[in-house]
């Protein structure tokens, strides 16, 4: 080994030597002759050394020049890089004398040359030391090759011997040898990643892995998990996405005191969850999104670390446990798309700390929380459905959520999900309307089947008693009415600086449209709106002078996309 160690470095040595060779170097620091006389006996003492192999050292004054060899061949490298380094420091530095790639390139600098007969100097008295000891040197290679013949000093490969005979059984990586490595690498093993595993089920044995932190199991066919992972004490993050046929975990799940994260997003098989994971007091994300989940345990509501709480795509979830109110560090509660869920639990305007919900359902009854508590969930950002406003019965309830003070929302989607008939309920759900106004940096805005007779007084000029053509909306880009059966009169629209698309369909009653300008407008669809007689379009502002701008148009000719209007 130790023979093997000191080859390896003079092979490196050797390398950095080359360049020395060089004449035009040569001439420069003044060792035209030395170079190559080192490089010589450097690559003679290497060969010397592969040939006879670890055989030097069971010999004592062999192993001890064996020594000496390997400290003046480190020093020699240490003096090479430092040449190098200086020279490349000196090149950086933009003085001439560039010396890089090992020596290649010709110095220019005076004071670099002098360092570098300085160095060279070293280097010729460093190896000064192996030449004066050529016969020591000779006496070792001749005692070896009385009993090891090695190869002659002219590489010739034709006399070279085998190697001495190795015993198999000292050579690692055996049967017994091999299950001691895996053994060992198992116990530290910390992650393990496996995907589009086509195996129904882990090995047991898996639990033995104390030392495991993270297990990543994904886009598999896994059915189940170990009974015994409660013994993982160590696991800190189980991610099981996408594993189609998973349908629960077990129930030692919750003596995995340590995690912090389960993923078990599209696992589409999954129902239900043990109340054991109620045990996990450090979970702080639980995602669920895409799963078969109808109702979460009611131990969830005892994970007071909670913060992401995902539950997107869960089309079968029907209602949130009660205590859920209680869990005041979630951040995160993600429910968009979650088409049976019936309403929100009464306090959920305690969660001061949810800035991602994505859905808020207006429940019928007590038993569900009012639309006045989103008003206390003042930081939720990006998307918001809100859904069963049908359910509202007081319109001062709609001005008490204050979505126009919830600055982070960008996409707003106001949903009726009945008709309620009656000249009452249409005036109802007119007021509620107007006081669902967004925030001014909304970018898109949805409302669906709202069944009021006029347009909110935000969506026109004059809302709020402000000054004509005022813009309320900076950032709308995308505005969407769709199933307003009530309406006949979309005027005067507000000025939308942004306004890129612009559809309403089936609205039976429209008989005009007025509003802008929209001067971004590119995409405007009409559909089945069969009393439509008059649309008046404004494309841009009106010029200070009082003369209409490019692109002001009356009735349809600046209409930029129709459809059908009877399908």
């Amino acid at each position: 080994m130790e023979a093997a160690v000191v080859s390896g470095i003079l092979k490196v040595v050797c390398s950095k030597l080359a360049p020395l060779l060089i004449k035009e170097y040569s001439l420069i620091v003044g060792v035209q002759k030395h170079p190559e006389e080192l490089s010589d006996q450097v690559q003679e003492i290497n060969c010397w050394l592969e040939a006879v192999g670890d055989e030097v050292a069971r010999n004592g004054p062999a192993l001890n020049w064996l020594t000496k060899l390997k400290d003046i061949a480190y020093g020699v490298d240490d003096i090479i890089d430092e040449f190098q380094l200086e020279a490349e420091r000196h090149d950086a530095h933009g003085v001439g004398g560039v010396v890089s790639n090992y020596l290649h390139a010709k110095p220019k600098s005076l004071i670099l040359q002098c360092k570098a007969a300085s160095k060279l100097k070293a280097v010729k008295k460093r190896f000064n030391g192996i030449v004066k000891q050529r016969t020591e040197f000779s006496t070792i290679a001749n005692s070896l090759l009385a009993s090891h013949p090695a190869c002659d000093m002219n590489h010739n490969t034709a006399n070279m011997t085998s190697l001495p005979t190795v015993d198999a059984a000292s050579v690692l990586g055996r049967d017994q040898e091999k299950h001691q490595i895996i053994s060992e690498l198992v116990k530290n093993l910390k992650y393990l990643v496996i995907s589009s595993l086509r195996r129904e089920a882990l090995p047991e044995a898996i639990s033995d892995i104390w030392s495991l932190q993270a297990l990543h199991v994904t886009f598999s066919d896994l059915l189940e998990l170990p009974k015994s992972i409660g013994k993982m004490q160590e696991l800190r993050k189980l991610n099981l996405f996408c594993c189609r046929e998973l349908k629960c975990l077990p129930d030692s799940i919750g003596d995995c005191q340590m995690i912090s994260s389960i993923d078990l997003s599209y696992c589409k098989k999954l129902r239900v969850l043990p109340e054991s994971i109620g045990r996990i007091e450090k979970l702080r994300v639980l995602r669920l999104g895409n799963t078969k989940i109808k109702r979460l345990p009611s131990s969830i509501t005892t994970l007071r670390n909670l913060e992401c709480l995902d539950l997107h795509q869960c089309w079968e979830l029907a209602e949130l446990h009660e205590g859920i109110i209680y869990l005041d560090k979630l951040q995160v509660l993600k429910l968009t798309y979650c088409k049976e869920l019936r309403g929100m639990p009464v306090g959920i305007g305690q969660l001061s700390r949810l800035q991602k919900l994505g859905l808020f359902v207006v429940g019928e009854g007590e038993k569900f929380a009012a639309i006045s508590e989103l008003g206390s969930v003042g930081r939720i950002s990006d998307d918001l459905t809100i859904r069963g406003i049908e359910h509202v019965m007081e319109p001062d309830d709609a001005h008490k959520a204050c979505l126009k003070q919830k600055a982070n929302l960008r996409r707003l989607d106001l949903q009726w999900s009945a008709y309620v008939g009656g000249e009452e309920s249409t005036k109802l759900e007119q007021a509620v309307l107007d006081g669902l106004e967004p925030p001014p940096g909304i970018k898109k805005l949805k409302i669906n089947r709202y069944s009021g007779r006029e347009c909110a007084r935000w969506m026109q000029n004059q809302v709020g008693g402000g000054v004509q053509g005022l813009s309320y909306f900076p950032c709308l880009r995308v505005m969407q009415l769709h199933d307003f059966p009530n309406l006949k009169h979309l005027d005067g629209l507000a000025e939308l600086p942004c306004l890129e698309e612009l559809m309403l369909w089936m609205m039976p009653s429209l008989e005009n449209i007025s509003g802008g300008p929209f001067p971004s407008l590119v995409k405007l669809v009409m559909w089945e709106l069969p009393s439509l007689g008059k649309v008046w379009m404004v494309a841009e502002k009106s010029t200070p002078d009082g003369e209409e701008g490019r692109g002001c148009s009356n009735c349809t000719p600046h209409l930029l996309g129709t459809s059908p209007q009877n399908g």
